[in-house]
């Protein structure tokens, strides 16, 4: 499948809706989308030997404003006071093209760089695209870092089928393990959630 093809119908305005510059009421940057966004990627899903249905599949591309400068000093603050940049999530469409395989194409210029704060252009920058899926007792999360968008090189991430069948103790999610090693053998079945972009 070719990416221009797959851009050509896809209406990205859509997703995010038109909006302001200016700051909400909470003190969140309103974001503004780039009306023709150039740098596409193609994200490839696809699921291995999971042991049953899989349901609620999502996926976003995470975004993080990356010059801290533009952002006012008391916009949000992590422990020990240092500033958060805004972040901003885009729901993207995903597609089944075959049986446990999905596309869905995402931008690294999809949002517009603007002056949230009155302290020059913030630029936003691609970090993660973020895979979520549930079996009918976990929720299961897989993701790309920027580096391996990069790359475009497959990602594999391995889950527990014990995982699949009944809620972990620890946590509201099962993050996958991208080492096999990391579960034993002895730890049982597995299956894996693989993630390309390119």
């Amino acid at each position: 499948m070719h990416i221009k093809a797959v851009i050509a119908g896809f209406t990205f305005a859509a997703v995010l809706g038109g909006c302001s510059n200016v700051a909400k009421s909470n003190g969140d940057p309103v974001v503004q989308i780039t009306e023709k966004p150039q740098r596409a990627h193609m994200l490839d899903l696809r699921f291995i030997q999971h042991p049953g249905s899989l349901s609620n599949i999502q996926a976003t591309a995470n975004f993080v404003v990356d010059n801290r400068a533009c952002v006012a000093m008391d916009y949000k603050r992590a422990l020990g006071g240092v500033a958060l940049p805004p972040e901003h999530n885009v729901p993207l469409s995903l597609k089944k093209i075959g049986p446990d395989h999905y596309e869905a194409v995402f931008y690294e210029d999809a949002l517009r760089d603007e002056d949230y704060f009155g302290l020059g252009l913030c630029h936003w920058a691609l970090k993660f695209v973020t895979v979520r899926f549930q079996s009918p007792s976990t929720l299961f999360v897989a993701g790309l870092s920027d580096d391996e968008i990069k790359a475009e090189k497959p990602e594999i991430h391995y889950y527990l089928n014990s995982d699949y069948a009944q809620k972990p103790p620890v946590g509201d999610k099962v993050f996958g393990e991208k080492s096999r090693n990391f579960y034993l053998p002895k730890m049982g079945p597995q299956f894996q959630a693989i993630l390309t972009a390119r």
